[in-house]
C-alpha cells in the first residue's frame, strides 16, 4: 500500500470519481467533450493528491494539493453547468 492510499482525502476523491463515472460519465445525454473534460479534471484530483504526497518539499506538496483542489472546483463547476443546461439531473 502506498502512503497516499491511507489519506482520507485520497479515498474521498477516489469515491467521488467512481460515483461520477458510474452516474454521470456513462450518461448518453452528455457530449463526448463534456464527458472527457469532466472525467479528466476529476481524475486529476486523484493524480495530484498521489503525486503531491510523494514529494519531499512542503512547498511542492502544497502546490500539488492546490492543483488538486482547483481540479475539484473545475469538476464541480462543470457539473453545475451541466445541470443548468439539463444535461444531467440533480439526482445524477
Amino acid at each position: 500500500m502506498f502512503d497516499f492510499e491511507k489519506l482520507d482525502v485520497f479515498n474521498y476523491a477516489l469515491e467521488y470519481y467512481k460515483c461520477l463515472k458510474k452516474e454521470v460519465l456513462s450518461s448518453s445525454k452528455l457530449e463526448r467533450y463534456e464527458r472527457d473534460q469532466l472525467g479528466r479534471c476529476a481524475l486529476s484530483v486523484i493524480a495530484n493528491i498521489a503525486e503531491g504526497n510523494g514529494v519531499f518539499s512542503q512547498k511542492s506538496k502544497a502546490n500539488y494539493f492546490r492543483i488538486a483542489r482547483g481540479s475539484l472546483s473545475e469538476s464541480i463547476g462543470l457539473i453545475i453547468v451541466l445541470q443548468k443546461v439539463n444535461s444531467i439531473s440533480q439526482e445524477d
